[in-house]
């Protein structure tokens, strides 16, 4: 046991990076260029600004919460405390004083951040193929994820003067994921039903008589449980008439 306590933080180091390490970059755009040492970098200006001068958070829990990890080699980490950076999309590790990042979130499984599920996954976008932390709504052969979103506000010609920079919530973007598959985003009544494909009638039925948007958490959940609930039913017709 005593080995396994000594092996579990070097473990937990190997798969991270200090923030100040990871994300030193500056970038030209505005909103690429905070850094997890929290400063933007204006480059049509000398000025630099901290985050504590930029009002609302980019974070999806200000502090850092007790978190269990399931790697995908198995191994659990228990007790980390974790952050979820919505504006950069990365996890947040504390060890004493310093801040890390996952250097290699491929090899995360799950995290239980508080009451939350979190999982790393990839997902298809328009021109290529991206990796983003999704929250678990529902799971099953079908799994419903959400992805939050921040943006950062900043002034321009129309702004008073001395308005400040500042992250405000945006709205979250909802995917639907098959067994291990690829995740898609659902930004459509069509594009859900093309993406559960295929699906039994039943759930064809029901997405056409209840879901008028796909941007209501609430309806989405249930779709997914109901299909997850039909897969499961036809499931085992088949395998009665099969015996």
């Amino acid at each position: 046991m005593r080995l396994l306590l000594l092996i579990l933080p070097l473990i937990m180091i190997s798969i991270c990076v200090k923030s100040q390490d990871t994300n030193s970059k500056r970038l030209s755009d505005i909103e690429d260029e905070l850094t997890q040492q929290k400063m933007i970098n204006f480059h049509q200006k000398p000025d630099i600004i901290t985050e504590k001068q930029i009002k609302g958070s980019p974070y999806l829990n200000k502090e850092f919460i007790s978190s269990v990890i399931l790697r995908t080699d198995k191994s659990i980490l228990k007790d980390y405390q974790l952050r979820y950076n919505i504006y950069t999309d990365n996890m947040e590790f504390k060890e004493g004083k310093d801040v890390f990042n996952f250097a290699i979130p491929t090899q995360i499984e799950t995290i239980l951040l508080g009451d939350k599920i979190f999982v790393y996954a990839p997902y298809m976008t328009s021109k290529n193929i991206k990796h983003s932390y999704f929250q678990v709504l529902s799971d099953g052969n079908y799994q419903l994820y959400k992805r939050h979103e921040v943006v950062l506000i900043r002034p321009d010609s129309k702004s008073q003067a001395g308005d400040p920079y500042r992250f405000e919530p945006a709205p979250p973007h909802y995917f639907v994921r098959y067994r291990d598959g690829m995740v898609h985003q659902i930004n459509s009544r069509k594009k859900l039903i093309k993406v559960l494909q295929p699906i039994p009638k039943q759930v064809l039925q029901y997405i056409q008589a209840n879901i008028k948007n796909t941007k209501n958490e609430d309806e989405l959940i249930k779709v997914i449980e109901f299909t997850i609930l039909r897969s499961k039913l036809s499931y085992l017709s088949d395998l009665q008439q099969n015996n």
